[in-house]
Protein backbone atom coordinates (compact mmCIF):
# COMPACT_ATOMS: atom_id res chain seq x y z
CA UNK A 1 0.00 0.00 0.00
CA UNK A 2 1.03 3.48 -0.71
CA UNK A 3 3.14 5.14 1.88
CA UNK A 4 1.09 8.00 1.54
CA UNK A 5 -1.96 6.13 3.35
CA UNK A 6 -0.17 5.35 6.72
CA UNK A 7 2.66 7.63 6.70
CA UNK A 8 2.74 10.69 8.84
CA UNK A 9 4.87 14.06 7.88
CA UNK A 10 6.68 15.74 10.39
CA UNK A 11 8.02 18.21 8.25
CA UNK A 12 5.76 21.08 9.14
CA UNK A 13 5.36 23.25 11.83
CA UNK A 14 1.49 21.56 12.09
CA UNK A 15 3.52 18.56 13.15
CA UNK A 16 3.94 19.80 16.85
CA UNK A 17 -0.01 19.46 16.84
CA UNK A 18 0.11 15.86 16.80
CA UNK A 19 -0.39 13.45 19.90
CA UNK A 20 1.67 10.30 19.56
CA UNK A 21 1.06 6.94 21.58
CA UNK A 22 2.51 3.55 21.77
CA UNK A 23 0.11 0.45 21.38
CA UNK A 24 0.39 -1.19 24.43
CA UNK A 25 3.09 -3.87 23.50
CA UNK A 26 5.63 -1.45 23.19
CA UNK A 27 7.72 1.01 25.40
CA UNK A 28 10.69 2.43 26.42
CA UNK A 29 13.37 0.34 28.21
CA UNK A 30 16.31 2.71 29.30
CA UNK A 31 17.01 4.60 26.61
CA UNK A 32 15.71 2.43 24.49
CA UNK A 33 12.75 1.32 22.34
CA UNK A 34 11.37 -2.04 22.37
CA UNK A 35 8.41 -3.31 20.00
CA UNK A 36 6.05 -6.46 20.65
CA UNK A 37 8.11 -8.79 18.77
CA UNK A 38 11.36 -8.12 20.43
CA UNK A 39 12.76 -5.62 18.22
CA UNK A 40 15.18 -3.02 20.08
CA UNK A 41 16.42 0.37 19.00
CA UNK A 42 18.10 2.90 20.87
CA UNK A 43 17.71 6.65 20.81
CA UNK A 44 19.63 9.61 21.28
CA UNK A 45 19.53 12.65 22.82
CA UNK A 46 16.98 14.16 23.21
CA UNK A 47 14.61 11.83 22.01
CA UNK A 48 14.61 9.87 25.16
CA UNK A 49 13.50 12.55 27.14
CA UNK A 50 10.63 13.30 24.96
CA UNK A 51 9.88 9.51 24.22
CA UNK A 52 9.19 8.80 27.69
CA UNK A 53 6.71 11.45 27.78
CA UNK A 54 4.51 10.05 25.45
CA UNK A 55 0.79 9.39 26.75
CA UNK A 56 -1.62 10.01 24.47
CA UNK A 57 -2.63 12.64 25.73
CA UNK A 58 -0.28 15.35 24.82
CA UNK A 59 0.94 16.90 21.78
CA UNK A 60 4.45 16.76 20.40
CA UNK A 61 4.66 20.38 21.56
CA UNK A 62 3.71 19.70 24.93
CA UNK A 63 6.17 17.04 24.97
CA UNK A 64 8.80 19.52 23.83
CA UNK A 65 7.95 22.11 26.14
CA UNK A 66 7.71 19.98 29.18
CA UNK A 67 11.08 18.87 28.41
CA UNK A 68 13.28 22.29 27.91
CA UNK A 69 11.35 22.93 31.08
CA UNK A 70 12.66 19.85 32.58
CA UNK A 71 16.42 20.71 32.44
CA UNK A 72 17.26 17.19 31.40
CA UNK A 73 17.90 18.55 27.83
CA UNK A 74 19.86 21.24 27.36
CA UNK A 75 20.03 21.86 23.39
CA UNK A 76 23.17 23.38 21.99
CA UNK A 77 21.53 24.06 18.97
CA UNK A 78 18.82 27.68 19.19
CA UNK A 79 15.82 27.23 20.99
CA UNK A 80 14.60 27.76 16.98
CA UNK A 81 15.58 24.33 16.13
CA UNK A 82 13.68 23.03 18.92
CA UNK A 83 10.70 21.62 16.54
CA UNK A 84 13.14 20.50 14.07
CA UNK A 85 14.50 18.74 17.07
CA UNK A 86 11.45 16.99 18.39
CA UNK A 87 9.68 16.51 15.14
CA UNK A 88 13.10 14.11 14.07
CA UNK A 89 12.86 12.14 17.64
CA UNK A 90 8.72 11.57 16.28
CA UNK A 91 9.79 10.16 12.81
CA UNK A 92 12.02 7.51 14.91
CA UNK A 93 8.84 6.59 17.23
CA UNK A 94 6.38 6.76 14.20
CA UNK A 95 8.79 4.21 12.60
CA UNK A 96 8.63 2.00 15.61
CA UNK A 97 5.13 2.49 16.48
CA UNK A 98 4.15 1.15 13.00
Amino acid sequence: RPAESYAINFDSDAALAYVPSFPKVCGLIGSAVRRHDGWMRDLTPPQPALVERIDGLHSLEDLLHSVLASGTFRPSASLNDSPRIARRALVSHAKIAG
